[in-house]
């Protein structure tokens, strides 16, 4: 199924019902619905958004290209919050009650309190 030019990374939710995809080219997360393979949802997320991870119904998409992490409410399919890091980030993890954070061409990570979000 086709999710839009230069899909980057994607997450299932708790449930498994939806795949979340970060799409880079179109600066969008789209929700695909796994029991029918149908694109359900498409999210506006600026900013090449390249990592994505969920967790109590809300998701965490890295803006590349932007230096911030958008944090979007599932139910609402809406941007809620920005978070600034450091320049570049990519990949995501939820761990720990922590969110971590991978930013390309730096070589540093970054940890966000999972309880600021």
């Amino acid at each position: 199924m086709f999710v839009g030019d230069r899909p980057a990374a994607l997450a299932f939710t708790p449930d498994g019902a939806q795949v979340l995809v970060a799409v880079a080219g179109a600066d969008a997360l789209a929700v695909v619905e796994t029991a029918s393979a149908h694109v359900i949802a498409t999210i506006p997320v600026d900013g090449q958004p390249h990592g994505v991870v969920n967790a109590a119904g809300r998701a965490y998409v890295s803006q590349f290209a932007l230096g911030q992490i958008a944090v979007i409410d599932l139910a609402e399919r809406a941007v809620v919050q920005t978070i600034p890091v450091e320049p570049f980030p990519t990949g995501l993890a939820l761990t720990g009650g922590a969110l971590y954070v991978t930013h390309r061409y730096t070589g540093r990570i970054t940890k966000i309190d999972q309880a600021t979000l």
